[in-house]
């Protein structure tokens, strides 16, 4: 999908096993399944298994989301997303191409 492309990164909803052992409430989040090597998202240190809340204002419940957040980010050069790794959330701002 776009998203992928821009940015190196694919993101899915979270295993029901995950979410109980790190306490994601029932619709928070989309975890990071696959994050391409060289891609933008590799290079920011973001790693399979983060965990991305909010991209910009908006928190990610489902992965359709995306679908009506990307068309927004894309004129804008950046955006923000709320990363959670392990139990520890990360302000990032990704640099868009």
């Amino acid at each position: 999908d776009y998203f992928s492309d821009l940015t190196g990164m694919v993101l899915e909803g979270i295993p029901d096993d995950l979410r109980r052992r790190y306490r994601f409430l029932p619709d928070e989040g989309l975890m990071i399944s696959e994050v391409r090597r060289g891609s933008r998202a590799d290079r920011m240190g973001l790693q399979r298994g983060d965990v991305v809340v909010r991209l910009d204002r908006e928190s990610l419940t489902r992965e359709e989301d995306l679908a009506h957040l990307v068309p927004a980010i894309l004129g804008r050069g950046s955006f923000f997303m709320v990363v959670v790794r392990g139990r520890v959330a990360y302000n990032l701002t990704f640099r868009l191409p």
